[in-house]
């Protein structure tokens, strides 16, 4: 499987969300994409075979930190280093910006998306009781700052 990652455009956004629909729980809205897709303070990469986005990163950065937004990869490419091929673009926006930490949130029921973190050099830092509306299900915050990443 030959993966490409590239910084996301706003041509790639229809794939995006396409990705987005297939989510148990949407993350970022079509018009959020759009809108953000082509912002300096926005980083989007996307994971790719044969043009085919597979995969996507978006993330914010806010003064002295980076926020992810969301890391999503098809049900059939997941386990195969899509997720982590991705995030280590972003740990290498990091660098070079030298930010020293990376914020996330993730529902606390997603457990494999807290392993990968975890594995990751993730650390949970606090949990905001019912944050997600949808579910009111609490979400876990994690960071990872650059003297631990991977």
């Amino acid at each position: 499987m030959n993966v490409q990652i590239r910084k996301a455009n706003l041509y790639d956004i229809q794939q995006i969300d396409i990705i987005e629909q297939k989510l148990d729980h949407r993350i970022l809205s079509y018009n959020l994409l759009s809108s953000t897709v082509n912002k300096d303070t926005y980083y989007y990469f996307v994971a790719t075979i044969d043009d085919n986005i597979i995969g996507y990163i978006s993330a914010e950065f806010l003064v002295d930190h980076i926020d992810i937004l969301s890391i999503a990869v098809l049900k059939e490419y997941r386990r195969q280093n899509v997720a982590t091929l991705l995030l280590n673009e972003l740990f290498n926006v990091c660098n070079v910006l030298q930010v020293q930490d990376i914020f996330l949130e993730v529902r606390c029921s997603n457990t494999a998306a807290i392993k990968f973190y975890e594995k990751m050099g993730f650390k949970k830092i606090s949990t905001r009781k019912n944050y997600y509306t949808d579910t009111c299900e609490d979400a876990f915050i994690y960071l990872n700052s650059s003297s631990k990443m991977v």
